[in-house]
């Protein structure tokens, strides 16, 4: 743990990553020891104001066999990537950051998760508009129609209120069944050839880019 913490800690001052993890403008304290990293944050509420400026990280490529705790200082972090590590359970206290919407675990050595973890994450995903990346060997097929669903399905919706503001479709709509009701119920009303087509376009989009498989649900 005390070895990822200075990982981290280097990435945040070495000038050459802090562009990278939005860190460019930020005056941090050169550390080697983790001791001292955690008595900066502690000992003076100032500090802890300059790290919640960091919306974004990538950790990815580290290594890392864990995420150090003191990731909960990072209170405005948005996107954070683990991507190809070594981190070898699911870190959940990650999800409670508050304004995180993005995270990438993919290729980490974790075990498949069990039904009651799966529960814990989609209870903590449900509660905020966030999409999560991890590889599919590592979950149920059910979690990951979850996952995949509700990611596409927001890419589909925003994308639609985006390109169709005539349609006046309704911003308060975040999640997966709210919208998949509401276009069953009252998206019919204003369907046309116009709004077909756009659907299909946004669709065929999202095929090529590999966005969405081709047997997923389809709201046309």
């Amino acid at each position: 743990m005390k070895k990822d913490l200075i990982v981290l800690w280097k990435l945040l001052t070495y000038w050459k990553n802090k562009k990278k993890n939005n860190a460019k403008n930020l005056s941090l304290p050169i550390f080697s020891n983790a001791d001292a990293i955690r008595n900066w944050l502690k000992t003076d509420s100032k500090n802890a104001e300059i790290i919640k400026k960091i919306s974004y990280l990538n950790l990815s490529c580290l290594d890392l066999k864990d995420v150090p705790e003191e990731i909960k200082y990072f209170k405005n972090l948005k996107e954070l990537n683990l991507f190809s590590n070594k981190i070898t359970s699911f870190p959940i206290q990650i999800l409670d950051l508050p304004n995180l919407k993005f995270l990438d675990l993919r290729d980490n050595p974790f075990e498949v998760l069990k039904d009651d973890m799966e529960e814990k994450i989609t209870k903590k995903i449900k509660t905020r508009k966030m999409e999560l990346i991890i590889d599919s060997d590592k979950i149920s097929s059910e979690f990951y129609d979850f996952l995949t669903k509700k990611s596409l399905l927001e890419k589909f919706w925003e994308a639609l209120k985006k390109n169709n503001p005539e349609y006046n479709l309704p911003t308060c709509l975040v999640y997966f069944e709210e919208i998949k009701n509401w276009l069953e119920k009252k998206g019919k009303a204003i369907i046309t050839l116009n709004w077909i087509f756009n659907l299909i376009t946004i669709w065929k989009f999202l095929i090529k880019n590999k966005k969405v498989l081709v047997k997923e649900y389809f709201f046309c």
